[in-house]
């Protein structure tokens, strides 16, 4: 029996992933495949809980599992600056969840399933997620907070890896999901099972995200309503989510110093990830991240999307 374990982290297509899972569930579980959504929210998940569901699953003949979770399974996202909160990317939190994949592979065949995202348009989402959920501090301020965290993909795959093994870290890079949805969804479960596209309901990418007028708004409010109580201050805030229209500017907020700043300080950590774990590289993946006048770099990248 094989266990596929997405770990859905935040701003990396995790509810479209299982908005998808959702609404085909059936598909799955005529091939035999149980799936578990969001199962612990109130808690933080166990190896042993995820072992228990195993048993039931294989007792009721099914032959694979997807068992996806989000923060309650390896941390929050950055931007949570609180003592004590495991962060998605800290060292005690990737451990800590290498260890219940190992745990798990004991007793199942355990496959990890990740998607993974630009740091400079992750850290940037994040950072409008934040806001829109009641986060008074500004983009200054966030990004001095951040830069004190490791944002690599590669060492938290690597982590994994050093468990179960390379071949079972099945990792797909975020910015698939942009230039085609159903391509994104067959390379992310290429492993799992063949989907037939003519029976499966491929959802819209679920969280809309902010806009910039969206943020600029939220700023006016937070410098001239301080004194607002925080109940009020989470109501007024749905509003201005649920009115922000589909065609408003999405602009990068990150000046493009920031930007080129964050990517060069990954570009070897992700250049890593996707010769090891990745068999093609997204379009301007690399180049965007800083690299692009450095010909004799961008040229091993090419070869290694080919």
């Amino acid at each position: 029996m094989t266990i596929y374990l997405h770990c859905g982290g935040h701003k990396t297509a995790s509810s479209f992933m299982k908005m998808f899972l959702r609404k085909n569930k059936a598909l799955f579980e005529a091939q035999k495949i149980a799936v578990h959504l969001d199962e612990f929210r109130d808690r933080e998940v166990s190896a042993e809980d995820i072992i228990e569901l195993a048993k039931k699953d294989y007792q009721n003949n099914y032959q694979q599992i997807i068992f996806s979770e989000d923060a309650n399974i390896i941390g929050l996202m950055p931007g949570i600056f609180q003592v004590g909160d495991r962060n998605f990317f800290n060292t005690n939190s990737i451990l800590k969840f290498a260890n219940l994949i190992a745990r798990v592979n004991q007793q199942y065949t355990t496959k990890f399933l990740l998607c993974v995202r630009r740091q400079d348009t992750y850290l940037e989402s994040c950072y409008k997620f934040r806001k829109t959920h009641g986060a008074k501090y500004s983009l200054e301020h966030f990004l001095n907070k951040v830069e004190k965290i490791n944002l690599s993909w590669y060492d938290l795959v690597n982590a994994v890896a050093s468990y179960i093994g390379k071949e079972n870290c099945l990792i797909t890079p975020y910015e698939l999901l942009k230039s085609s949805q159903t391509e994104f969804i067959t390379t992310f479960f290429r492993t799992v099972t063949k989907i037939n596209l003519k029976n499966a309901i491929i959802p819209p990418p679920n969280n809309q995200g902010a806009s910039e007028l969206m943020i600029a708004t939220i700023d006016y409010f937070d410098n001239n309503f301080r004194d607002i109580p925080a109940k009020h201050r989470k109501e007024i805030l749905a509003i201005i989510k649920k009115h922000q229209t589909k065609n408003n500017s999405k602009t990068s907020l990150l000046p493009e110093a920031n930007q080129s700043e964050i990517l060069q300080k990954y570009a070897i950590s992700n250049q890593k990830l996707f010769s090891n774990y990745i068999s093609y590289l997204p379009e301007n993946y690399y180049n965007a991240a800083g690299l692009k006048n450095s010909s004799a770099i961008s040229d091993r990248l090419l070869a290694i999307s080919h």
